[in-house]
């Protein structure tokens, strides 16, 4: 603006001044209500100084106050599966997916962590494969519902976690003997139930 009202067909200089894409430039026109932009593409992350300048109609060179910009990558997590129940005594096997920008990552440490139930404390890690994929498995004794967390630290030092819930319980079980039976009358006749708590 000059003496408060728009400017319309300046010349303004866009530069990054410091940041991962320092030395980036590009310029613009100011349009009727004195508005130029200039978009450029980002890459790395880190934190980007914006300025603006334009020569106004005295030939003095004008900087608008420099803004900021943060790139940062877009990383997530999944656990698989997101419930399950087993019977015991058995193991139970979780999957950590990881991602960057939509994009398997390969290579990071996964940490997998038993955070309440029956198995609290348990504890293992895993490298994420070329799908992005870690795997943990541990076993269960107790009945109960364990809560499972998977962590890892992103390119930006950030921890992401997902979490996942797995039950454990005896497989039971009663049976009647005989199955069939013809008697004489009169008389009696006796069955037999039999409770069993994991095949014993």
């Amino acid at each position: 603006t000059e003496n408060s009202l728009p400017v319309a067909g300046k010349l303004v200089t866009f530069v990054v001044t410091a940041g991962p894409n320092l030395g980036a430039t590009g310029t613009g026109t100011t349009d009727a209500v004195g508005q130029a932009s200039w978009t450029y593409p980002g890459t790395t992350p880190g934190t980007d100084t914006i300025s603006a300048s334009y020569v106004d109609s005295l030939e003095v060179t004008k900087t608008a106050p420099s803004v900021s910009k943060l790139w940062t990558y877009a990383s997530a997590i999944t656990l698989s599966p997101a419930t399950a129940t087993n019977t015991l005594p058995s193991s139970h096997t979780v999957t950590a997916t990881v991602t960057q920008n939509g994009s398997p990552l390969s290579g990071k440490t996964v940490t997998f962590v038993v955070t309440a139930g029956p198995n609290l404390g348990a504890t293992g890690t895993g490298t994420t494969n070329a799908s992005g994929e870690a795997t943990w498995t541990y076993p269960g004794t107790t009945t109960g519902v364990d809560t499972i967390e998977a962590r890892f630290t992103d390119l930006m030092s950030t921890v992401k976690t997902a979490t996942a819930q797995k039950t454990w319980v005896y497989a039971s079980a009663i049976t009647l003997d005989p199955p069939t039976a013809t008697n004489a009358l009169p008389s009696s006749h006796t069955v037999t139930a039999r409770v069993t708590q994991n095949g014993s």
